[in-house]
């Protein structure tokens, strides 16, 4: 066992790791980020005799040179071109206020919404705002363009945005949710996901991809037996890679899911103690996957079990 912990020392293994897999690697006020001289220190840091610390509790972030310590539960931050899901607080001036877990409610205007004749919206559409969209609605949304006050401004000009329903929403840290070039996706079990990029996640049975290619609104359609397991499979899977900060991609659930299918977990016992445990180490199965061969080798000289590490 000695042998091993020299080898544990010797190595970094969350270099090898595979990002989807990584949690979060946390820094706490007062840690050294950066001894070595030439590195410029960000929000989230300070200087003190040459050396860069962090100020607040979170996960280094550098550029070049820069450093920076983003917040590990902070607000979500708007950025132009980003897909958020959010609910509908306040309706007024043509506008609906939303919140998108950001610290300030981002603005629908009513010109910026989708309508089939693509005509000026006139006096009635807004006295019929509440029609499209009322106080406690979902919408999912694009924003188009950040204000000097940081507000954000959306736009729902496409079939694919505009008024969620029939669904089930689940919300985890927005930064776990993994950047793609289409954050419309269908799982292998049939349900269809909404990756916003801020952390609300939205699940149903309707692929709005398909709702743009056909230039038809959203209908609502009765969910089978399998979809509401599967749903119900998907959304806890979700809450727990949120407790464990292992970011999230559709190719880690769908594995996840043929997990649970596999091993017959029902979906209510994903979240308690026992189905919890044996999911967690089916991920930390796959961390050791990521090591390089030379490593694991080296690991089991001797009989280590690489579970010791």
């Amino acid at each position: 066992m000695g042998d091993l912990l020299k080898i544990k020392d010797q190595i970094d293994f969350k270099k090898y790791l595979h990002d989807d897999m990584l949690g979060l690697n946390i820094v706490l006020p007062g840690d050294v980020i950066k001894k070595e001289k030439g590195f410029m220190n960000g929000h989230g840091t300070y200087e003190e005799n040459g050396i860069i610390y962090s100020s607040v509790i979170g996960t280094v972030v550098q550029t070049n040179k820069l450093l920076s310590v983003s917040p590990l539960k902070s607000y979500y931050t708007p950025q132009v071109g980003d897909i958020v899901v959010g609910r509908v607080m306040e309706i007024g001036d043509k506008k609906w206020k939303i919140e998108i877990g950001s610290n300030q409610y981002a603005s629908l205007h009513l010109n910026s919404t989708y309508i089939p004749e693509q005509r000026i919206k006139t006096d009635e559409d807004e006295l019929n705002m509440r029609q499209i969209m009322k106080e406690g609605d979902l919408a999912c949304a694009e924003i188009h363009s950040i204000n000097k006050d940081k507000t954000a401004n959306l736009h729902t000009r496409s079939l694919k945005y505009g008024k969620l329903e029939n669904g089930f929403l689940v919300e985890v840290f927005n930064k776990l949710v993994k950047t793609q070039t289409n954050h419309f996706k269908k799982l292998q079990c049939g349900i269809n996901i909404i990756f916003s990029h801020n952390g609300k996640i939205w699940l149903n049975n309707i692929s709005r991809e398909g709702i743009i290619k056909e230039q038809k609104e959203v209908e609502k359609k009765q969910y089978s037996y399998e979809e509401r397991q599967a749903l119900s499979i998907i959304s806890n899977l979700l809450k727990l890679l949120d407790q464990q900060n292992i970011k999230i991609s559709t190719d880690l659930l769908d594995e996840l899911y043929n997990y649970v299918i596999t091993k017959k977990i029902e979906p209510s016992n994903i979240l308690t103690q026992a189905g919890s445990k044996e999911l967690k180490q089916y991920l930390q199965q796959k961390l050791e996957t990521q090591i390089p061969k030379e490593i694991n080798k080296l690991m089991k000289q001797g009989d280590y079990l690489a579970q010791d590490y």
